[in-house]
Parts: structure tokens; sequence; C-alpha cells
């Protein structure tokens, strides 16, 4: 059986599981995948504003951080979002 590493390695998921389970794997982190995805955009962000990056919209940055923390608390419905 062959163990490979989550497509959420990135953002800091440490589960290594059989290639057959990845899917089952995906869909039942995904809320945990989602959180460490944000949590890894918070910190680009900071980063970026210490940087003084152009481009630093606060008003935007909040609205993103409000919209995300809203999606955070209702994970359950994270599947049925839509980006226009």
């Amino acid at each position: 059986m062959e163990l490979v590493a989550c497509a959420y390695a990135s953002a800091g998921c440490p589960d290594r599981v059989p290639r057959s389970q990845l899917s089952l794997h995906n869909e039942s982190h995904a809320s945990h995948h989602l959180q460490l995805v944000w949590e890894k955009m918070l910190k680009i962000q900071q980063i970026q504003g210490a940087a003084g990056c152009p481009g630093d919209d606060s008003q935007l940055m909040e609205r993103k951080e409000s919209e995300s923390l809203v999606m955070l608390g209702h994970h359950e419905n994270v599947s049925k979002v839509r980006f226009k």
C-alpha cells in the first residue's frame, strides 16, 4: 500500500494516506484544510504588509478576512460557496 502526502501538505497538513483513500481524506478533512490555507494566507498578507508591498488595501483585506471567518464558522456550508 503506497502512502502519499496530502495535497495540502504545503499548507501544513502532515497526513500521509493510502493513494486509494486520498479523496476520502480530502472530503473528511475539508474544514481543517480550509483553516490551514486561511492561516497560511494570513501569514503571507502579514509579511507583505510588513514589507510595505504596493496594493495593500486594508479595507479589501478586512472584507476578505470577515468573509473567510464567516466561512470558517460555517464550514459545513463551504462546499456550497460560489465566487463571482
